[in-house]
């Protein structure tokens, strides 16, 4: 059973993680006017968090069954979790600069032109402590002057920060769904729609389902499997 509930799971994450991610980089390139920042953006966003993040967190579980060694998987894990880190910190700056292209234009009307929403605030505290635990994972893992002491200690605060992060990425892009679509519509008289109409409105509310659905696939991989640091013995062999 518990077999069974793992493969389902990985194998539920990795499709829904593509099939979201496609489809918020179809509508995000679709909705927007034309190439620049803020589309690289909201194409690098989903790239980093709905697809990389999500089949990496669970590589630990979902791998292990395969037979590979413990080093090859902690590999796989390290290579693609900091690839999403990479392409969230080129999405964030692309964001800073896109608000920084139009600023004449935004801080007369909402008055400042950075950090206008709780998107991006939360979006920053997701994304500081994603690469944070990244770069201390490379730092303490990686490096050959640490002890295994350390590194035993330190493995179950990466875990627990991996799996914040995560779930704090995860809640951030639909917040960005509705910064996008509907900014302003509380200002009298103003309304902004999502750019492509229904057609896109539909398929940012089938991106949200298929989030929630990404999330209770990752779950059941994690429901369905044991901590790789659950033993003293597992511990020592970091």
């Amino acid at each position: 059973m518990g077999c069974t509930a793992l493969y389902i799971g990985t194998g539920a994450t990795v499709v829904l993680a593509l099939a979201a991610t496609i489809l918020l980089i179809t509508v995000g390139v679709s909705s927007t006017a034309a190439p620049g920042f803020f589309r690289n953006h909201i194409v690098l966003m989903p790239l980093a968090f709905v697809l990389l993040a999500p089949v990496g967190v669970i590589s630990w579980r979902a791998l292990r069954p395969l037979g590979l060694s413990r080093e090859a998987i902690k590999a796989t894990h390290a290579l693609i979790m900091c690839a999403a880190a990479t392409v969230a910190v080129v999405g964030v700056t692309h964001m800073y600069l896109a608000h920084e292209a139009i600023k004449d234009v935004e801080e007369p009307k909402f008055g400042q032109y950075h950090w206008e929403s709780a998107h991006s605030w939360m979006g920053v505290v997701a994304v500081s402590l994603f690469v944070g635990n990244a770069l201390g994972a490379l730092l303490i893992f990686y490096n050959p002057m640490v002890d295994k002491g350390t590194r035993a200690a330190f493995l179950p605060v990466h875990v627990f920060s991996g799996i914040v992060a995560v779930l704090l990425t995860l809640f951030t892009v639909p917040m960005g769904i509705m910064s996008y679509a509907w900014r302003g519509t509380l200002e009298d008289s103003t309304i902004h729609p999502i750019p492509g109409g229904v057609t896109a409105a539909l398929q940012y509310k089938a991106s949200a389902l298929l989030l929630i659905a990404l999330l209770v696939a990752m779950l059941l991989v994690f429901f369905s499997s044991k901590p790789g640091w659950a033993s003293a013995t597992k511990r020592e062999k970091l």
